[in-house]
């Protein structure tokens, strides 16, 4: 589960294979074109919440001192100034730790920092269908406002325009003028550019922040 939720694996569906046959036996797994995938929306918030809890409590320095006030504006939660924030947090905290911990946790990191700003005001789900290795797609509902957050890895700029087009896409499917891209870039240090700008881009606003 933590593998097709967080790290966007592939997984054919082997149902000789015991994790699998014991997933779709209690009907957490389902087969979709002969690929494993989480069988419904329920499972996968809850499967998330349990992955969150789990990283919050093994890791040190998970509390950021941030609290749902300080990303609310006029009233209303404002993701722009979340994902700032959260840039912040991930320069200060994880700048120093080594590119294999950041592949494996990146997601989760972003995952354990949005649940508590939410909770209670609004949930999320991952859009699992569209997860993969290179990227992931989060649908934030915070009171009124919809919001879809697209993580992805740095794999230069034609991927970086391709992840705008993608983004871009299914915003038109969800109706939505305004996006927001998470780009995890883990390259060396001297390579990396840090960002946070807002970009229009396919008649929509996308907020691209790269840490």
């Amino acid at each position: 589960m933590y593998d097709l939720l967080i790290l966007g694996g592939d997984v054919g569906f082997t149902i000789s294979n015991p994790i699998i046959d014991l997933g779709h036996m209690y009907g957490f797994l389902a087969n979709k074109e002969g690929k494993t995938i989480v069988a419904n929306r329920i499972f996968e918030m809850l499967m998330c919440e349990y992955f969150i809890s789990k990283d919050v409590l093994s890791r040190e320095k998970s509390y950021t001192g941030i609290l749902q006030h300080d990303v609310v504006r006029n009233g209303a939660f404002d993701m722009e100034l979340c994902l700032r924030k959260f840039a912040d947090h991930y320069s200060d905290v994880y700048n120093k730790k080594d590119t294999a911990f950041l592949e494996h946790h990146g997601r989760i990191i972003f995952l354990s920092f949005l649940q508590p700003l939410i909770n209670g005001k609004g949930f999320y789900h991952i859009e699992s269908e569209t997860s993969d290795y290179r990227r992931m797609d989060i649908v934030a509902d915070v009171g009124r406002e919809q919001f879809v957050i697209e993580l992805k890895r740095w794999d230069g700029e034609q991927h970086n325009q391709a992840a705008y087009a993608q983004l871009c896409g299914y915003l038109e499917k969800k109706r939505l003028n305004e996006g927001y891209l998470l780009t995890f870039d883990f390259r060396k240090q001297g390579n990396k550019e840090h960002k946070a700008e807002w970009v229009e881009t396919g008649g929509k606003r996308i907020f691209d922040v790269r840490v």
